[in-house]
């Protein structure tokens, strides 16, 4: 069966929200004189310390669990495989069988296609045009970031 391929991710986030707000006291509104963007701006004090966690990170959304619960054997490990790669704001991944089959042992290559065509099946990736190892993810199942500056980035609002 041939799979679709496309240029640009098919898969939108979904629940993101534009709300409205009023600002405190303590805030200001901050126009981007580049791009005309409003920000609001809190006041913090000087000694206020943040914390910041530096571990890698992937979100994996509650709401699309039983899609990864129904994946085959061979999809569940790949899927596992793109978790531990996944990069920081990027919707996309590398899928090597090589590189895969380093990091989880010997895989037939039908094994492999079954694999990558489950993860297909269920929307958790789609193939890139013009690519045979580069794949878009669905941020609605999986993303590392923000997916508020991903739908920025790629004006998808």
């Amino acid at each position: 069966m041939k799979q679709r391929e496309y240029l640009q991710n098919p898969f939108k986030p979904t629940g993101i929200e534009l709300k409205e707000y009023m600002t405190s006291d303590s805030e200001t509104i901050t126009i981007d004189p580049n791009t005309g963007e409003l920000y609001s701006m809190k006041k913090l004090p000087k000694n206020k310390k943040v914390l910041h966690d530096s571990k890698i990170y992937i979100k994996l959304f509650q709401d699309k669990s039983d899609v990864l619960m129904n994946l085959p054997y061979q999809s569940m490990r790949i899927f596992f495989y793109i978790c531990s790669r996944v990069r920081p704001m990027r919707d996309y991944v590398f899928l090597n069988k090589d590189d895969i089959t380093a990091v989880l042992g010997n895989m037939s290559e039908p094994t492999f296609r079954l694999g990558i065509n489950g993860l297909i099946e269920a929307n958790i990736v789609a193939r890139k045009m013009g690519s045979s190892i580069e794949y878009w993810l669905n941020p609605d199942i999986m993303f590392n970031g923000s997916r508020l500056k991903l739908i920025e980035n790629h004006k998808m609002i």
